[in-house]
């Protein structure tokens, strides 16, 4: 059988909406994870990135497959629902199938796509058995992680509705060699020639209501073997790539294995440069830190979000506003830079509640900083809170920040549309334009960053501000 799995066609500004400016367009990995585990059963599967390509050519191109599974994430499931319609219209016999964060989140959604399968969890064992009653009649009725789409309308799960792998290291690397590695790019701010990005966990044990990850990956962490990971990098390193993205949720949650992998790619020689993504109270070991930086860390970002105690609490995200002070403050003497998003119109919070958060960013050590307007996504435990402390609000001449498709905006409780969108400007001036950090930052873009991301980053800056402004300007003129 002729199989593609396909990240379908999306613009990058339905992805990241007015941060869009700074947004990467980088290797889709779930996908990619699971054509490298079905190549190593024997099965030969093409994997397609379709962004940005036109709609009408994609149909076409999907066409020829017998089996066509979507990567389906909130954003893109409208396009997916689309997509499987029209193929089911001119291909009955084709058979389709969805995995990734929607799916395991919303199954039930999923009805009425014209889908013959959805995956749930982990994609790599479900889709491996998957294939197996596809091409060679092995009965479905065990598997756990697949949905049958009885009619193409209603979702049943034979038996468990979701499967997480024990054992990341049965599954390989991911298989990018299918993809245009050359047309993608990463974050303006990330340092280095060729960028590439991957995984060395899947898991998330923390409980933040803003965030799907725990349910969609599990709250129980799982690793890659450090040996395993740089045996990845090094055969970036021989295609020319010099630095890596370690997307992992918690990067430094287990401090062993940071440990092992920094000593893994500096007895490797590897060389690259690289950064990832953690929380404040996971960065508390000045040597793991030291590790880090010795082995090419220069950057780690964080989620801070807020400045205010009580938003903490009522998010859940288990930190305080002095653990998330202490955390910069450390990455900061071990000479690594630093990185948080702070969420402007958070549910509870007021406008000087916000100017607070704004105030403290401001004067910290933090390098760099973004704050986009908080959305909530349904699914999220803080979607249910949001009910009782804002409302869902139709605005002319406003869009939802990240969810191009989704005409309603989220406005809290006391404070209106306008106030947080001026509120987010002024958050990025008061960050960016004292002398201190804005030398600071042009020095580290001029001289650290490749020509063409150093324009990106202060171009993206530049439109991310003029958005603000725009907007801020028509809402003045048409609604305030």
């Amino acid at each position: 059988m002729k199989t593609a799995l396909v990240n379908p066609p999306l613009a990058v500004e339905e992805n990241y909406g007015s941060l869009s400016g700074f947004s990467p367009e980088m290797p889709q990995l779930g996908i990619a994870f699971i054509t490298g585990f079905l190549k190593q059963n024997g099965f030969e599967v093409d994997l397609l990135d379709l962004g940005g390509t036109i709609y009408s050519e994609t149909v076409k191109r999907l066409t020829s497959y017998d089996v066509v599974g979507f990567s389906t994430y909130i954003t893109n499931a409208h396009v997916v629902q689309t997509l499987s319609r029209d193929l089911k219209d001119l291909k009955p016999e084709i058979t389709l199938i969805a995995g990734g964060p929607h799916v395991t989140l919303f199954p039930q959604d999923m009805e009425g796509y014209g889908l013959d399968y959805v995956v749930s969890g982990d994609g790599e064992l479900p889709m491996l058995e998957l294939m197996q009653h596809l091409v060679h009649g092995h009965p479905i009725s065990d598997y756990n992680g697949i949905g049958v789409v009885d009619g193409g309308r209603t979702v049943r799960f034979p038996a468990s509705r979701s499967r997480k792998i024990d054992d990341l290291d049965i599954i390989g690397p991911p298989d990018t060699s299918q993809y245009a590695l050359e047309n993608y790019f990463p974050p303006a701010h990330v340092q280095g020639r060729k960028v590439i990005h991957t995984l060395t966990t899947r898991g998330c044990p923390f409980k933040c209501t803003f965030c799907a990850a725990a349910e969609v990956m599990g709250r129980r962490m799982r690793f890659r073997n450090p040996d395993n990971v740089v045996e990845e990098l090094l055969h970036y390193k021989e295609m020319g790539y010099d630095s890596v993205i370690f997307y992992d949720d918690i990067f430094t949650i287990r401090r062993r294995h940071v440990m092992e992998l920094c000593e893994a790619m500096i007895k490797a020689d590897l060389g690259f440069d690289w950064c990832c993504f953690t929380r404040t109270n996971v960065v508390q070991h000045p040597e793991m830190l030291a590790a880090m930086k010795e082995s090419g860390c220069y950057l780690i970002t964080f989620g801070c979000e807020s400045a205010n105690d009580h938003t903490l609490k009522l998010l859940r995200k288990g930190l305080s506003v002095e653990q998330n002070l202490e955390g910069i403050e450390r990455v900061h003497q071990a000479g690594i830079m630093t990185f948080s998003s702070f969420m402007i119109g958070l549910p509870g919070e007021t406008a000087e509640d916000i100017r607070h958060t704004i105030r403290w960013a401001r004067d910290s050590k933090l390098d760099f900083a973004v704050f986009p307007i908080f959305e909530p996504f349904k699914g999220t435990p803080v979607y249910d809170d949001c009910k009782q402390l804002g409302s869902w609000q139709t605005l002319k001449d406003q869009s939802n920040n990240l969810l191009s498709n989704q005409s309603d905006i989220w406005v809290p409780n006391g404070i209106t549309r306008k106030e947080v969108v001026l509120l987010a400007r002024e958050a990025f001036k008061s960050f960016y334009f004292r002398p201190r950090r804005f030398l600071g930052v042009m020095r580290y873009v001029l001289t650290r960053l490749p020509p063409e991301r150093s324009l990106t980053f202060i171009k993206g800056g530049i439109d991310y501000f003029l958005t603000f402004a725009k907007k801020s300007d028509s809402q003045h003129n048409t609604h305030y």
